[in-house]
């Protein structure tokens, strides 16, 4: 398990490093803070150093990154009931493992966890809006 974490960590500072690179590349400008829209046409950003700047857009693409959602019945305590990103920091494979989630990474994981040789369950509820009726078939195989 400490070879695959850490090649996730390589792949993901790869990736990140990549993504910056095409940033430069095709002139982007990539700023890293809390925003606000003012008005049409321009934005406020602080970035992490406390400073505030103005922004001036034509068109504005919003990337807020994503958290795992926890529910109030099951709150994250890293150990038993853990988030997508505490799964992907587990140091030694666990006997067994739910997943409950229809998003991106809940309907993925299982097969990663199926991969590594380990009972997994998939529990879905009927939060996965954004996958088509016919795809919905499909998912639970």
């Amino acid at each position: 398990m400490q070879r695959l974490m850490a090649r996730k960590e390589k792949v993901i500072q790869d990736q990140a490093k990549g993504i910056l690179d095409l940033f430069q590349r095709h002139r982007i400008h990539y700023l890293r803070g809390k925003g606000a829209i003012e008005k049409p046409g321009s934005a406020t950003a602080q970035l992490g150093d406390g400073k505030i700047i103005e922004v001036p857009w034509d068109r504005l693409i919003v990337a807020t990154g994503t958290q795992p959602c926890s529910f109030p019945a099951f709150p994250f305590d890293g150990q038993q009931i853990l988030s997508s990103n505490d799964a992907l920091c587990l140091q030694e494979v666990p006997a067994s493992i739910m997943v409950l989630g229809g998003g991106v990474i809940g309907c993925d994981s299982p097969s990663f966890w199926l991969s590594l040789a380990l009972r997994s369950r998939w529990w879905r509820p009927r939060i996965v809006s954004s996958l088509s009726p016919q795809s919905m078939k499909i998912v639970p195989r």
